[in-house]
């Protein structure tokens, strides 16, 4: 399966790029029964694909953030639909992340979180520092370090 993806940034009248699944798309890995039965949490795991590639192989940076955009309303769809069903307590409460995109793909992480904001998501995104510590970014710039803290990112 493919989409028509639009480069917003193009002046061409063909600006329109095909992409393979799942490209785009989020996937969203229920907990196992097996991790309740051991820690009694349940957590569940979220993919966002946006490149095929990593490195020097990675998409460009454009095509990534059209594929993350994608990819986080897949998402919020998902999210959405497993919360409209889930009983009482089983509902999903709060999102935690790395800087994705940042890392071997090479995306601004300022671009990603922009993404992040338009669309209202808030989350807990973690960074790690020099040290095997993570820092909590503050509002007013400063950065404190602790354990498992991180910064909320988005509105709602």
């Amino acid at each position: 399966m493919t989409y028509h993806i639009i480069d917003l940034e193009s002046d061409s009248e063909d600006n329109t790029v095909i992409v393979r699944r799942p490209l785009g798309t989020a996937l969203i890995i229920p907990p196992q029964q097996s991790d309740f039965a051991i820690n009694g949490r349940r957590h569940w795991i979220i993919c966002l694909f946006t490149s095929h590639g990593y490195g020097r192989n990675a998409a460009s940076p454009e095509m990534i953030l059209n594929a993350t955009w994608s990819a986080l309303l897949d998402m919020q769809i998902g999210l959405h639909q497993i919360n409209q069903f889930a009983g009482p307590g089983q509902q999903i409460q709060g999102l935690h992340a790395c800087r994705f995109n940042s890392g071997l793909f090479g995306v601004v992480w300022s671009r990603t979180r922009r993404l992040i904001d338009l669309l209202g998501i808030r989350m807990v995104v973690y960074t790690i520092g020099g040290t095997a510590s993570r820092h909590r970014r503050l509002a007013n710039g400063g950065v404190r370090s602790s354990r498992c803290r991180g910064q909320r990112t988005g509105r709602s």
